[in-house]
């Protein structure tokens, strides 16, 4: 016992204060902040001291003291957990559901975060398991070497494995909870992964049958559109590669269009999502039909911008240029303006929505 003592006198620098720790974390996640607790710490410290009350004598009262101490931090830690765990399967596991979303660079931001909090928690947990079963362990073998003089007596022993089957109770509690959290997050980044590397082995199979079939169309073509000898071209060439630098110039607003969209995609869309989720219960009739509105709005916004570009271009090319450039600069100020103002109605219908249920 006393070989140990400084082991887990030593851990309670880092965990002794388990119920500090669990407010700063609940300050980072607001979906708990409607989730009160159920009684403070110190109502749990001074409930366990009228329990504790018969163990104590003057040979061991440091230790039944400090096992007190560690017993209310355990409870509250546990408490804490379950809490943490739940709200994580009410708000933040569906949005990483394989079934329904598909792995982004925001996901992945956010997993990393979420993996490090639960590996810190856990690294918590372990310790603290860790100095209440060294503790209790050598309670209850002080207590076994003190019962026969307190058999001798005429006070009776206190029970102590009531005690213990209780604290080891919350021990394997504390351990469960941190590997469940570790195991679902594994299980859904899996199938998240396994999910993106099909879609981008498709991409890719399109994209080479899509280059196997037009490159040598293209080249084959431009061959034959010089009509003439490759040697007589002479001053040509300058501007063939003119050419080809303008063709550059005109690519590089498109691949920076492509990287802005890809973040807006990948990043501002997955950080909104988790705002609404911290609001709102991800399972809520209202977030899903707000999610599908804006997949569907999505989905039918940009084929319809598209078809808008290519039916401009072929009414200035066959018809009149100036027409072309009016039905492009209208068509994307209607389309823009349908944009802004959509969300309106939106809300609107939500808030009837809300009414109806509640009357």
């Amino acid at each position: 016992m006393l070989g140990t003592k400084g082991s887990w006198y030593g851990g309670l620098g880092d965990i002794g204060y388990a119920h500090v720790e669990r407010n700063l974390i609940l300050r980072q996640e607001k979906g708990n902040r409607n989730q009160g607790l159920c009684r403070s710490y110190l109502c749990a410290f001074y409930e366990l001291g009228r329990l504790y009350q018969p163990l104590r004598n003057p040979s061991n009262w440091k230790e039944v003291f400090t096992l007190q101490y560690l017993h209310a931090n355990l409870l509250f830690y546990a408490d804490f957990l379950l809490d943490y765990e739940e709200n994580y399967k009410k708000k933040r596991q569906p949005l990483f559901d394989p079934r329904r979303s598909k792995f982004r660079q925001g996901h992945l931001k956010e997993i990393t975060r979420y993996s490090s909090r639960v590996q810190e928690m856990g690294r918590r947990g372990d310790r603290l398991v860790q100095a209440v079963e060294t503790l209790v362990e050598g309670i209850r073998q002080k207590l076994e070497s003190d019962g026969a003089s307190t058999l001798s007596s005429s006070r009776q022993p206190p029970s102590f494995p009531s005690f213990e089957l209780e604290i080891r109770g919350y021990c394997q509690e504390v351990k469960g909870c941190v590997s469940r959290l570790s195991t679902s997050l594994e299980h859904d980044l899996k199938f998240l992964s396994l999910g993106r590397d099909m879609e981008q082995t498709d991409s890719l199979q399109r994209l080479t049958v899509l280059a196997t079939i037009f490159l040598p169309l293209s080249l084959a073509a431009a061959v034959l559109s010089m009509q003439t000898r490759f040697s007589d071209l002479g001053a040509l060439l300058y501007d063939f590669f003119g050419v080809a630098v303008v063709l550059g110039a005109f690519v590089l607003p498109f691949i920076l269009f492509l990287s802005f969209l890809k973040f807006t995609t990948g990043h501002m869309m997955v950080e909104i999502e988790m705002r609404l989720a911290d609001e709102h219960d991800s399972t809520s009739p209202d977030y899903v039909f707000l999610r599908n509105f804006l997949r569907i709005a999505l989905w039918i916004g940009i084929p319809l911008l598209g078809l808008l570009i290519v039916v401009s271009f072929v009414i200035g090319m066959f018809q009149d240029v100036g027409l072309g450039g009016k039905t492009l600069g209208y068509g994307l100020a209607g389309f823009f303006l349908v944009a802004v103002l959509s969300p309106l109605p939106l809300w609107m219908m939500i808030r009837l929505c809300r009414a109806w249920k509640e009357n």
